[in-house]
């Protein structure tokens, strides 16, 4: 991760190669701006339609669960409900026991499959889906393609790409160190960097959180495959792009940062801590 780029993008790959000499940050001229934007609008389009799936799924899914809940003589606990996709590189804990059907799992099974095949025909959804209640598995199925090039199917066990949604768990993690007392999310960011730009010097942790710090942003070429300290090094020279906590900017780098003040913090590497 280190939002991404650091153990999703690179599987398989050598990762930190600490002798490669990263260029100078260019700023991006028009065209490749516009093509990045371009590309970034494709990501979103279709994460927003998954989420509008997945939010009807969550919803039938709790409206199932209360009615069956108020057809039995005791109340129960709510349930648990998985519909999410894996991760790339965690293995899920995934229940192994069938739950045995009953009137209202086979409810859930059918009206759930039904809405994402639904879905899956028109194109608004595309991925595997997991639920259970108390740790037995009602549905595990995949819909849709993996990769439109090839037709190939999702399965409960396709791994997918999570890009921008990791950035939850780097400010998770973030918090966690709070609570331990390991930082603080107004403590500099400097104090967590041993080489860092004269231009980060005031910038504090809560303004990359927040996406206000005006670090801009790395062209993904110039982070791939260079350790943390190489491509931090290579903002020495490069200014802020406006006050600190004065504008919004959407940075993606500013989580790759903070994914190496985890590692700092907390003397571990990112995984190893999350």
């Amino acid at each position: 991760m280190f939002q991404s780029i650091f153990s999703i993008r690179g599987e398989g790959k050598k990762m930190l190669n600490h002798q490669q000499t990263l260029e100078p940050v260019r700023p991006e001229g028009p065209e490749q701006l516009a093509d990045r934007h371009k590309r970034w609008r494709k990501r979103y389009l279709w994460f927003g339609l998954g989420m509008v799936a997945a939010t009807s799924l969550l919803l039938i899914v709790a409206l199932i669960f209360a009615l069956q809940g108020a057809t039995q003589a005791a109340p129960r606990a709510h349930p648990t409900v998985l519909a999410t996709p894996a991760h790339p590189h965690v293995q899920q804990p995934t229940p192994t026991e069938q739950a045995t059907p009953t009137p209202q799992t086979a409810l859930i099974e059918s009206q759930v499959d039904s809405l994402l095949r639904n879905k899956a025909a028109h194109q608004q959804f595309s991925g595997s889906v997991l639920i259970a209640q108390n740790g037995h598995v009602l549905l595990s199925k995949g819909y849709s393609v993996a990769d439109w090039d090839d037709q190939a199917p999702n399965t409960p066990h396709t791994r997918f790409y999570l890009g921008s949604t990791t950035k939850q768990f780097t400010a998770m993690a973030i918090l966690i160190l709070q609570e331990r007392g390991k930082l603080h999310v107004h403590d500099h960011l400097c104090s967590y960097i041993a080489h860092c730009p004269a231009a980060w010097q005031p910038l504090t942790i809560h303004e990359l959180l927040t996406h206000t710090s005006g670090i801009p942003q790395l062209d993904d070429s110039q982070l791939s495959g260079a350790s943390p300290e190489a491509w931090i090094a290579s903002y020495d020279t490069v200014p802020l792009a406006f006050a600190p906590g004065s504008h919004f900017d959407y940075c993606s780098v500013c989580y790759q940062i903070l994914g190496y003040v985890v590692q700092q913090a907390s003397h571990q590497p990112y995984n190893v801590f999350l």
